[in-house]
């Protein structure tokens, strides 16, 4: 984009939110973030002002190339510091640890290689936020006493008000129109306001049944079949002491702890706030449509920029953005394997992250020197819908037999009853949202499989010769602390996602109920 449209975005930006007047983290871990704007474009995420009016610097090809330099090199550092903190050299190929002498590359105690985590966000993320995220969190996930990792933060932007400005202004039918496009933007908020309002009625109905569904006492028929399939898993689990090497899912499923009469509360606000709920949810309709569409716009242009698909060229051009940086960090994988001195890389993504984490899987499928061996994969609240899911994350898990896979929801009420704004905006996640209205549903296989219910209703869709690597995690409703048992979906952001033992099942319990 040129510099007076950027400039346009970060200004309507501004004046919609209290952002431009919070100051950039004080310290910006530049060797731990790969970051990129709308375009797919790589962007210096230390090169915004103050009062944040414009938006972050593009690179340049040999800047960005000068950046993954510097987060490599820090890479090799850690990597380093993790070999020989445990080890100690001798002559020839032999390592000495703790008395004792191995001849096969063994980094850490508790005898896994060290770690390269790739953490990636999910929507209605600012750019800023992500920063100051990555700021906070990775000297923990670096001095981390037994999970620690060397974490790399993929930022990428799905800021609401970003998205839905380029969806009204500049883009049509998937083309960048440019400036042209606004010529025209009077007929799209037309649009975007008639399909709100003929969509009231399924609003209302999405309002009331999320209700329902999040009462103590009330069971839909999906949920029941959902809870039915929870409970015979769990019985699986029980058949064997050691459930993980049993041929099945390892899950974990917590039961709801509360009473029926809250209910009853819950039914009076219901009431008192629905003609304001239909009203937001009709805003919501208007600007979350369009929005959506741009942030899963802007996850293809992460991995094949317009110009590139403009440019008609026979041959693909050298990769850029984060192809570009997937590229070489399996070069430097690759490199390290070679060596005798490997290293595990681990992928975490949260929300629309996931379906970022989709495409890295696809093109690791597609070529091993264009991503990264994957070991561990979490996926938390996952958006990517179920077929997307199977389509990616199956293939790989059959043809990478040390991979595992964590899949991490909401508790199933906890997922409908999430409330925002003091109850005045529809109930729900953003999964509930995306399912009920943002997104186009076609059949089963479109809903999100980070919610509960369509992830237990799926269950078939798993191979049996993979069932031992997949764990299953759902937490619980209204906990004492939604750090470590997240009771809504940006809970996430602030859980130590890095931890295995945050991500694996413990042993096996009742049934969801």
């Amino acid at each position: 984009m040129r510099p007076p449209r950027e400039l346009t975005l970060a200004l309507l930006f501004c004046a919609s939110t209290a952002g431009c007047l919070t100051p950039q983290a004080d310290h910006v871990p530049t060797a731990h973030v790969v970051m990129f704007d709308g375009d797919g474009d790589p962007v210096d995420p230390t090169s915004r002002p103050f009062l944040n009016l414009f938006p972050y610097r593009k690179m340049t090809t040999d800047g960005f190339e000068t950046h993954l330099d510097l987060l490599f090199d820090s890479v090799e550092r850690y990597v380093e510091e993790q070999q020989f903190s445990v080890y100690e050299e001798l002559p020839g190929n032999a390592k000495k640890k703790k008395g004792r002498v191995d001849y096969e590359f063994d980094p850490r105690e508790d005898g896994r290689p060290a770690r390269v985590l790739l953490y990636i966000h999910g929507g209605l993320n600012q750019q800023k936020g992500t920063i100051d995220r990555a700021a906070n969190l990775y000297d923990d996930i670096l001095k981390d006493d037994h999970d620690r990792a060397y974490p790399v933060f993929v930022n990428w932007q799905s800021n609401l008000v970003s998205s839905y400005t380029t969806h009204l202004l500049f883009v049509r039918q998937g083309h960048d129109w440019g400036w042209w496009g606004a010529l025209v933007s009077p007929f799209v908020l037309a649009r975007d306001i008639a399909v709100a309002i003929a969509n009231t009625p399924f609003t209302l109905y999405s309002e009331v049944d999320s209700f329902l569904k999040g009462l103590p006492y009330y069971t839909s028929p999906d949920q029941a079949q959902a809870y039915e399939a929870a409970a015979t898993l769990e019985k699986r689990n029980r058949r064997s002491s050691d459930v993980t090497t049993d041929g099945e899912v390892l899950a974990e499923f917590v039961q709801d702890p509360r009473e029926s009469n809250q209910g009853l509360g819950s039914f009076a606000r219901l009431v008192v706030t629905l003609p304001v709920k239909l009203a937001t949810a009709t805003l919501l309709d208007v600007f979350g449509r369009g929005a959506w569409d741009v942030m899963v716009r802007r996850i293809d242009l992460l991995f094949e920029r317009q110009d590139q698909y403009d440019s008609g060229l026979v041959q693909p051009r050298p990769a850029e953005g984060l192809p570009r940086f997937l590229e070489r960090l399996a070069a430097y994988q690759a490199e390290r394997e070679r060596a005798g001195k490997p290293f595990q890389v681990d992928l975490v993504a949260h929300s629309m992250g996931t379906i970022v984490a989709n495409r890295i899987l696809d093109l690791r499928m597609r070529d091993a020197q264009r991503a990264p061996r994957i070991t561990d994969i979490a996926y938390m609240a996952s958006a990517s819908t179920i077929q997307d899911f199977q389509s990616s994350v199956f293939p790989y898990l059959a043809t990478n037999a040390d991979s595992r896979l964590f899949l991490l929801t909401l508790h199933d009420k906890a997922e409908v009853t999430e409330s925002h704004v003091l109850g005045l905006i529809p109930a729900g996640s953003l999964l509930v949202w995306i399912d009920n209205f943002l997104a186009k549903i076609r059949s089963h296989a479109d809903f999100r499989i980070g919610r509960f219910t369509p992830l237990m209703l799926s269950l078939h869709r798993i191979e049996s010769n993979l069932r031992d690597r997949i764990f299953i995690k759902s937490f619980s409703v209204d906990s004492a602390d939604p750090t470590m048992d997240p009771n809504e979906h940006s809970d996430f952001n602030s859980a130590p996602f890095w931890r295995e033992s945050f991500w694996k099942p413990a042993a096996p319990s009742a049934p969801a109920r």
